[in-house]
């Protein structure tokens, strides 16, 4: 379970339900990880019209490797894609 920090607090998002959320009354989409490479996973998010897309990820284990930068790269490139803001988030 994922939690985000908003302004009135924590937001809890639920993702066997809906991958969207609204911390300070913005749709926000969330994408986890490895779902950054699959296409439906992206896709499912963005169809719920999201005002931004939250790309979160756990990549301490990667140590030195280029792992981080593909990770932004592609969050960047889904975000040009449907015309959203990105916010990247990666605990390295």
């Amino acid at each position: 379970m994922v939690h985000v920090v908003g302004r009135e607090g924590f937001f809890r998002a639920d993702f066997r339900r809906s991958p969207v959320f609204r911390p300070d009354g913005m749709i926000s989409g969330v994408v986890i990880c490895y779902e950054l490479a699959w296409p439906m996973m992206v896709l499912q998010t963005h169809a719920r019209n999201p005002d931004r897309i939250l790309f979160t990820s756990n990549l301490w284990w990667a140590g030195d490797t280029r792992l981080q930068i593909l990770f932004r790269l592609h969050a960047d490139a889904w975000s040009r894609i449907f015309g959203v803001p990105c916010i990247v988030s990666i605990n390295s």
